[in-house]
């Protein structure tokens, strides 16, 4: 089995930045992160009506922000269903947008810390 070292005090830095910032700070700094994934999907998802990518957005959660697409039907485009084939359109911009996500929750982390 391989030892991962050095979580304890991760999670403890974690944790001492997130009380140091406080909580809407977090959420700021989660969503602002979070738009190159959003802006991703906006180009990804698929459009009949529109009505699906108008219902994207970026909300704060209680602990940070999520990508949301609220319309009814918007899980069975991602994952399909029995007689829908998937059209995923938040995972792929999910892997192509994270590491520029990270590096931009790592950059306003670094500037509120200053």
């Amino acid at each position: 089995m391989t030892e991962v070292i050095g979580l304890d005090e991760l999670d403890k830095n974690i944790a001492d930045i997130i009380a140091r910032l406080g909580p809407e700070a977090i959420q700021e700094m989660s969503a602002k992160a979070l738009e190159p994934i959003f802006e991703i999907s906006q180009d990804l998802v698929p459009v009949k009506t529109g009505h699906l990518k108008q219902s994207g957005s970026i909300e704060k959660a209680e602990d940070g922000a999520q990508v949301v697409y609220d319309a009814d039907y918007a899980a069975v485009v991602e994952y399909g269903s029995a007689r829908r084939e998937a059209q995923p359109y938040l995972r792929p911009a999910i892997d192509e947008g994270k590491e520029d996500a990270v590096n931009i929750l790592i950059d306003e982390i670094n500037k509120r810390l200053e």
